[in-house]
């Protein structure tokens, strides 16, 4: 894969230049991924969108129309903390081979990172400081109308999303509008299931109601959570389903690169054209060679091919029940006559 970042320049420097929040910001020349690499630099999570204009630095490509506000808030909230900043839009390389390389390689990218900047949209991060404010001491039942708008948020609903944080060893949140202070991501946890704790308490909801009323945050909670232990517990094949499943996806074949970028220890061969059936088997090869076996409580049917019985069959997997779950992975071996 090819690695690069954007760092500040002088101003004359002969490349194609970014202004942005009024530093100068050039692509560096690909560097040594591999190597004991000391650059501290910020991963910006972010969702496109249905919005596209001209890309600044490659005119013949088109990017989101929320990258620049992104790389804009991202520059602002750390700039002088960090050494650069990793972008898809800038940062992922045009040529067609390269760039399936470095999608395939998320999970190292996102995970070398010094820090992951998310950015929501203003009316999302409003919502939270909102949320945020609340005080549960004779205060009236929490407004379930800020949840309702982070609900409907892009970057909480996304397939892509989970494996760019959850790998992450920082995480923070903040908005499009820069002037917006950032929030760490645990305090983000703590004062988002704070609030939900207190309106299932007084509304007499079971995590069940809840979950069947707000699908999208139930799931991201459980990706926070699942972020903040990573460090501490083996994530499971199971999890990582569960999770998911949960997450919107405009194509299925981007539910398996996420899975993929989340299991895979290190950079991966991405097949240039594939099917939901390939990445499929691709995937559950990648948790065989892990060691994990957990795809197999899938309520797929199973697979029809010799020796494969036991599989779930390929294709978009699901959890007999797609809950947050702990514990260790489940161990397995293979021989001629199937599995153990």
């Amino acid at each position: 894969m090819e690695f690069r970042l954007l760092t500040e320049t002088p101003a004359h420097v002969v490349r194609p230049i970014l202004n942005v929040d009024g530093k100068h910001l050039v692509i560096t020349d690909s560097l040594d991924f591999r190597a004991d690499m000391s650059t501290k630099y910020v991963c910006i999570s972010y969702v496109w969108g249905e919005g596209r204009r001209p890309n600044p630095l490659f005119p013949q490509m088109n990017i989101s129309d929320h990258t620049l506000a992104a790389l804009n808030a991202a520059v602002c909230h750390f700039d002088g903390l960090c050494d650069g900043f990793w972008i898809d839009a800038f940062c992922v390389p045009t040529d067609r081979m390269k760039k399936a390389a470095t999608l395939a390689s998320m999970r190292a990218i996102y995970g070398r990172a010094a820090q992951i900047a998310v950015v929501l949209t203003p009316e999302s991060f409003a919502a939270f400081h909102d949320i945020a404010s609340w005080d549960v001491k004779g205060a009236p039942d929490p407004p379930s109308e800020l949840l309702d708008r982070l609900e409907k948020d892009p970057w909480i609903r996304s397939v892509w999303t989970y494996q760019e944080v959850v790998n992450g060893p920082a995480v923070t949140f903040i908005s499009e509008n820069k002037a917006s202070p950032a929030v760490d991501g645990l305090q983000f946890l703590n004062k988002l299931g704070h609030f939900i704790f207190e309106l299932n308490k007084r509304r007499h909801l079971t995590p069940f109601d809840f979950r069947q009323i707000y699908p999208s945050l139930d799931a991201f909670q459980d990706l926070l959570v699942d972020w903040h232990v990573s460090p501490y517990l083996d994530r499971s094949t199971y999890q990582v389903m569960s999770c998911l499943q949960r997450r919107r996806r405009v194509e299925d074949a981007h539910y398996f690169y996420s899975m993929i970028g989340t299991i895979a220890a290190g950079p991966i061969c991405r097949p240039l054209d594939p099917t939901v059936e390939t990445l499929a088997d691709a995937f559950m090869t990648i948790c065989e060679d892990k060691g994990d076996y957990s795809f197999v409580f899938a309520s797929n049917k199973r697979d029809t091919r010799p020796g494969l019985t036991w599989r779930p069959t390929p294709g978009i997997l699901h959890a007999v029940l797609p809950w947050s779950f702990g514990g260790e992975l489940q161990p397995g071996s293979r021989d001629s006559r199937g599995v153990l």
